[in-house]
């Protein structure tokens, strides 16, 4: 009986946007001829840019512009112009059709049932090899002459018999065929198997994660060199990853491959404080870390950035122990699991002491464009969990 065929026809249909954002663009709309909604997303939504985006997705928008700093999200129907870079914590992003996922075969695999009918099988009957010996032939016997001698007694008379030979006992050979190896000459041993080789197993998933730090090797404030305040950020992006960011303006929506914290749950960076405790009450010297953790680093590069938090003036810049510009934090990155090719005493700012966070221009306070305040340090990982560092100012 035929093997009988079964199949199934299977359809799917995609038809899905998404919203591709990137952080710090700014959208452009031509305000005379676009149509636009500016929407702001309220202080009890704990994911504001989340809502917006969602938001967008859901009104059939083309574009869509978030502003972290006053949680306003713009809606762009028409008009849209494109993305400009801006300075802060600003989002644009485009709507776009989603890739289309792998199709769907349209037929399931063919399953052929098997016939029900019971095979024929065929017993041959023993082959037996049997030689047979032929018989001999019979003894020659002389018999005496039946003639009376001369004398009056008769001669006795002699019976003969004949023994005719048995067949000889039947023997069964079986002749094995000789191997592989006798046939060349070899030992069995040098003769490669032909049985099918075992498959190797499938090697376990690598595991590299990244202890990152950016603080000091000090606890105690008073192990600072200088009195004063310094303050800097820590974020990380991940290279081909131009949504997610893990720092402090994120905490509700950071990226799967990595954590952020704080050694104060208060804090919002890493923050020195430090004052002459002949003058004032310990309570407000403090060391405030930023910590990261990395995971899931094999085969990826990460960009960890520090940047310094510029206060509003440079507090007593005639006092030589006021000097905080110098008390810049360490970066560090441990890898945990492989190896690295750098030093675990890690970076910080390129400061000078002549050089402050701020100088006087037309008698105001401004930023001194020739401090060396932030530094970034790229990160790279292959396969096996080794990973190199590029150190630069930026």
């Amino acid at each position: 009986m035929k093997g009988l065929n079964v199949f199934f026809l299977l359809f799917t249909a995609v038809n899905a946007k998404t919203l591709q954002m990137k952080k710090e663009k700014k959208c452009k709309i031509n305000k005379n001829k676009g149509e636009f909604k500016i929407v702001t997303i309220g202080s009890k939504q704990s994911k504001p840019q989340k809502v917006c985006k969602e938001k967008c997705l859901k009104k059939g928008t083309v574009a869509c512009n978030y502003n972290g700093k006053t949680r306003e999200c713009t809606l762009i129907y028409s008009g849209y112009k494109g993305m400009k870079d801006v300075s802060g914590n600003q989002s644009c992003g485009e709507v776009v059709d989603d890739e289309p996922d792998t199709p769907v075969p349209t037929s399931a695999p063919t399953t052929t049932v098997p016939s029900t009918t019971a095979p024929t099988t065929t017993t041959a009957a023993p082959t037996t090899s049997v030689t047979t010996l032929a018989p001999t032939a019979a003894p020659t016997t002389t018999v005496p002459s039946t003639t009376a001698p001369t004398t009056t007694t008769a001669a006795p008379t002699t019976s003969v018999t004949t023994l005719v030979p048995t067949a000889a006992p039947t023997t069964s050979v079986t002749t094995l065929a000789p191997t592989a190896a006798a046939v060349i000459g070899l030992p069995a041993s040098a003769v490669e198997s032909t049985s099918e080789p075992t498959a190797k197993p499938t090697p376990a998933p690598v595991v590299c994660e990244l202890e990152v730090k950016l603080g000091y090797p000090f606890d105690d404030p008073d192990e600072a060199l200088y009195y004063g305040y310094h303050a800097s950020m820590l974020s990380v992006v991940k290279d081909g990853d131009d949504w997610y960011e893990c720092s402090y303006y994120y905490p509700d929506d950071l990226p799967d491959w990595c954590t952020y914290g704080n050694t104060n749950p208060e804090g919002d960076s890493t923050f020195l404080s430090n004052w002459d405790d002949n003058v004032y009450y310990d309570d407000v010297e403090t060391i405030d870390e930023e910590l990261v953790h990395i995971f899931d680093a094999a085969g990826e590069t990460f960009i960890f950035t520090v940047e310094h938090y510029y206060f509003e003036k440079d507090y007593y810049p005639n006092d030589n122990d006021f000097n905080d510009h110098m008390n810049t934090p360490t970066l560090t990155i441990e890898n945990l699991n492989g190896d690295s090719s750098w030093s675990n005493d890690g970076w910080t700012k390129d400061v000078e002491k002549d050089v402050s966070t701020h100088i006087k221009v037309n008698n105001k306070w401004v930023e001194n464009p020739d401090y060396n305040g932030s530094f970034a340090v790229t990160v790279s990982c292959n396969s096996d969990c080794s990973c190199d560092a590029t150190y630069e100012l930026i």
